[in-house]
């Protein structure tokens, strides 16, 4: 072969074999096409099987490991979250799930104790990545954030890309037609559409328009696993011309993580969440209190906790309020 047809045959072998990777089973793509970062593991969960995710150190804590197993089940996913040999001066990190945005919602706070901790949380979310980090008050993941550990890609599963909220749809360019030459006698105002998230939690109703008005109506506290210690008064009272009041006290109710607090959020008969207020400690000790009002003719309570100034649930769920 004449050595001017060699080279650019050579070329081009190269560059598709450097320019493809392996994504799953015998399924090749361009890498170009997606690019790979290992500090973006972000994938979707598949709904009714668990999935067993390897949590991969930092090279600031290189002998920290752990596993997470996680469970979507309708519109909640749980976490059950283990590490181990997370050195360092803090005894508690903080675990986020990162969704496809990038934004960052805490899950819980991990005690570390001996290098060693376990967590479990939920999460509406369906598509997201772990991180373990000492910091308190992330609401972001960047190239200066402190991280302990992070997810991985388990077998099988392929990034999800990041999105951009927000971002407008491009348009190719296209040659003006004549209507568009002409002048115009007034010009409409274009508007940039986001996208708005809308929690979706499962919160009953309460069926306020039957309890009688005036009068105290008792209702129980369906609180997440890891706070069986805690017990709740949950007392509604419809007035006859009036809003409904709320009391609530809680028993036992373990501190929320750090830069973060207990939120009741109001849910109306349409989904929309309202808050009506953060739980505060009394005089007595471990106990907490929250008194609310609020004249929706029927509504749900559900409690969470969030990062300070949340005004939409998108946490934990710390307990939903039942008949």
């Amino acid at each position: 072969m004449r050595i001017g047809l060699l080279a650019p045959a050579l070329a081009i072998t190269l560059c598709v074999v450097v320019g493809m990777v392996l994504v799953s089973g015998n399924t090749w793509a361009l890498a170009s096409a997606f690019p790979q970062d290992d500090t973006w593991t972000v994938i979707e969960y598949p709904e009714g099987r668990e999935v067993v995710v390897e949590l991969k150190p930092a090279s600031a804590t290189p002998e920290a490991k752990g596993t997470a197993r996680v469970m979507r089940s309708g519109n909640e996913t749980t976490i059950n979250l283990d590490v181990s040999g997370v050195t360092g001066d803090e005894s508690t990190h903080q675990v986020y799930v990162v969704d496809s945005l990038g934004s960052a919602t805490l899950l819980g706070a991990l005690t570390v104790t001996d290098g060693a901790g376990s967590l479990i949380g939920k999460t509406v979310l369906s598509k997201f990545m772990l991180v373990v980090s000492p910091e308190s008050d992330l609401t972001t993941i960047g190239s200066e954030t402190k991280v302990a550990l992070r997810s991985a890609v388990p077998s099988g599963f392929t990034v999800v890309a990041k999105e951009n909220a927000g971002e407008p749809a491009s348009a190719e360019a296209t040659p003006p037609s004549p209507e568009a030459t002409q002048p115009s006698a007034q010009v409409e105002p274009t508007t940039t559409e986001t996208t708005q998230y809308t929690p979706q939690y499962e919160v009953p109703l309460l069926g306020i328009e039957s309890l009688k008005r005036g009068a105290n109506t008792t209702m129980r506290a369906n609180f997440s696993t890891g706070f069986e210690g805690t017990k709740a008064s949950v007392v509604v009272k419809p007035q006859k011309n009036g809003p409904t009041q709320i009391k609530m006290r809680f028993t036992n109710l373990k501190e929320a993580p750090e830069a973060t607090q207990y939120l009741l959020w109001q849910v109306g008969p349409d989904n929309s969440y309202t808050l009506l207020g953060h739980l505060t400690q009394t005089a007595r000790k471990r106990e907490s209190m929250i008194d609310a009002e609020t004249a929706l003719a029927d509504f749900g309570l559900l409690i969470t906790f969030e990062n300070a100034q949340a005004s939409t649930p998108m946490g934990s769920v710390v307990a939903t309020i039942v008949k």
